[in-house]
């Protein structure tokens, strides 16, 4: 009996280190005089938060997107920044090395009830993400579906405390 209780928690591990909130991070750090991380990758307009629940070889969830800070003094991934959402489908996991891989649904028909006026954004694309678990870091590239090579992104992907949405409407 234990040895079923522990090989089905041993189980769970991957699962638990992909799922939460992934928050996109500047692909490097780079910190000022005073130990401050500085601002956003150049000519970033866009920040992506990933909401993924991971079930076995399935990964699930919501894609929101926020536009950038002017500053790096403002806090990223505010609400009064939030543009748009779509839903996770045709997400895969594998565990060795851990990897994920998604697209986005019919983003343009998800676009945030609530956005922020501010939102000057064009219409998300059918995005599609690729990334690898390293060191506690979500990292790899994204691209819109039916672009060549040339638009793929790198993108790195920083854990964040909260719970996890399940559908585009946000919380309050």
């Amino acid at each position: 009996m234990l040895l079923h209780l522990a090989c089905a928690l041993c189980g769970c591990g991957a699962e638990r280190e992909l799922s939460g909130i992934w928050q996109q991070a500047p692909l490097e750090t780079t910190l000022g005089e005073e130990g401050e991380e500085l601002a956003w990758d150049e000519g970033l307009e866009m920040l992506y938060e990933l909401h993924l629940g991971r079930y076995g070889e399935r990964v699930t969830g919501v894609v929101v997107r926020y536009q950038t800070p002017r500053t790096r003094y403002l806090s990223p991934f505010d609400r009064a920044d939030r543009c748009d959402c779509g839903l996770i489908y045709q997400g895969s996991a594998l565990t060795e090395p851990q990897r994920v891989a998604f697209g986005l649904l019919d983003p343009e028909t998800l676009r945030s009830i609530d956005a922020a006026p501010s939102c000057t954004l064009e219409p998300e694309c059918a995005r599609v993400f690729k990334l690898t678990l390293e060191g506690g870091e979500l990292v790899g590239s994204t691209w819109c579906e039916g672009e060549g090579a040339s638009r793929v992104s790198q993108v790195r992907f920083v854990q964040a405390v909260g719970l996890s949405a399940t559908r585009c409407e946000p919380s309050l």
